[in-house]
């Protein structure tokens, strides 16, 4: 598809690329050699290198996942996902369908999003001041509650805003979340341009971990556990579960709903360690029996406010552990007492 080549030719600075085939108007697939499988081919010793690499001199660029997701991205494609899947196809080719991103502008005041947030007496200021910074700059209506019973609240502040027929969104925010009015705007765009996502959330990394807030299920239904960067290029991924961070939801889809929306289920001994479910995470399966889709967008990424303890290491160089680490096994070995 000429326009198609066009554009990824200026994002690449007037380098030749891959050919590409129109699946409808605003899609195109793009067919081009995979230079990490010709690397896979050199070490091994197997297959040729350079029919690989060039196509017999069809392609004068190399390509593997990594550029051609940054490429397709900065040319205003988005992956949508393989040509039979949702995968990439590995192998001698990269094979990917695209389409392109249309991105509305919001019309201030932002009066169809009502922000709510259940939080403690006690708060992270800098997460307030954020909070009320970005909603007071896009007019959005904010609300809290205060309880100790969070989904409680959550539900009783999302059923009297469902009750109000002009409010199209609810965004959540955690009270130790730290975003700004782009990231909010962003997700807005991004649930405009998606009507079939029912509740999105950006990539958030939980507390006293590394690893962001979600899961993902594969086409069987089983958890995975291990996802290529490249795939997290697309606008939005499908979800089993995510977090109240920064989330927009539907209000049709909380109508959807059958109640209670949160409520903890303790294991099968009764008890509340190993295999027990969260109030969180069983807002998120209700969502799913409800016929509703949850996705996460890697197009937003926000912040999590969280307490560390700082410790002086040898030679001064300055050590950080996180607290829940302090109380699990102590200070750091380096940081003793003599």
């Amino acid at each position: 598809m000429k326009d198609a080549n066009e554009i990824l030719a200026m994002a690449v600075s007037g380098e030749e690329v891959a050919a590409a085939r129109s699946v409808d108007g605003d899609e195109a697939r793009f067919d081009v050699p995979n230079f990490d499988a010709a690397v896979k081919a050199y070490e091994d010793g197997t297959g040729s290198v350079e029919e690989i690499c060039l196509a017999r001199g069809k392609y004068r660029s190399i390509w593997n996942r990594e550029k051609l997701a940054k490429v397709l991205s900065l040319a205003g494609w988005e992956i949508a996902g393989g040509v039979n899947g949702t995968r990439w196809e590995d192998g001698d080719w990269l094979r990917v369908v695209a389409r392109r991103v249309k991105t509305p502008i919001p019309k201030l005041p932002m009066t169809e999003v009502q922000a709510l947030m259940s939080m403690p007496r006690i708060a992270w200021t800098d997460t307030m001041g954020a909070t009320h910074l970005a909603c007071a700059k896009l007019g959005i209506d904010f609300v809290k509650g205060v309880g100790v019973f969070w989904g409680q609240v959550l539900q009783r502040m999302m059923e009297q805003i469902c009750a109000d027929e002009k409010r199209k969104y609810i965004l959540t925010i955690d009270y130790d979340s730290i975003f700004d009015a782009e990231d909010i705007v962003r997700m807005w765009q991004i649930m405009e341009q998606n009507p079939d996502v029912d509740a999105l959330f950006p990539l958030q990394i939980g507390r006293d971990r590394e690893h962001c807030l979600l899961s993902m299920v594969d086409g069987d239904g089983k958890r995975m556990t291990r996802v290529e960067a490249t795939e997290f290029r697309r606008q939005v991924i499908p979800c089993e579960t995510g977090h109240f961070g920064l989330t927009f939801i539907r209000t049709d889809a909380l109508r959807r709903m059958a109640k209670p929306w949160f409520l903890g289920v303790p294991n099968a001994e009764g008890g509340w360690t190993g295999e027990k479910t969260d109030d969180d995470i069983y807002f998120w399966k209700r969502f799913a029996e409800s016929g509703n889709r949850l996705c996460v967008t890697p197009r937003v990424r926000i912040g999590h406010l969280q307490l560390i303890v700082t410790w002086p290491g040898e030679d001064l160089r300055t050590i950080h552990q996180y607290v829940t680490k302090y109380q699990d096994d102590g200070r750091p070995a380096e940081c003793k007492n003599f």
